[in-house]
């Protein structure tokens, strides 16, 4: 079941010249002030959520290393008991689409 409704969004985007960025994500990689969320999506798995999660947990943790400073290690700690998974799309089939939401409230 969806709902859908229309509506009015205004958006921002700061876009960084590629020479300034220390990692270029896979996937798309989204901040705001409150979080940061990367997605997965099970590109080859049909419906498959666990590839999707497993992409977006592999992301959330990249960027916490190389946006963020911390270890592989601390990283993968970190999301495992700080980031929500989000099944985000089941719709689009055979694709799969999950978000890793990480609060920034945790660096405070």
């Amino acid at each position: 079941m969806a709902i859908e409704t229309a509506a009015s969004v205004r958006v921002r985007f700061d876009v960084r010249k590629r020479r300034d960025l220390d990692w270029i994500p896979s996937m798309p990689t989204i901040r705001s002030a409150d979080q940061v969320a990367t997605l997965g999506i099970s590109a080859g798995s049909y419906l498959d959520a666990g590839a999707a999660a497993r992409q977006a947990l592999d992301g959330l943790i990249d960027h916490l290393v190389l946006e963020r400073g911390l270890t592989a290690e601390q990283a993968y700690v970190l999301s495992s008991v700080a980031a929500d998974l989000q099944l985000s799309a089941l719709v689009n089939a055979p694709n799969a689409l999950v978000s890793a939401v990480l609060p920034l409230e945790v660096f405070e």
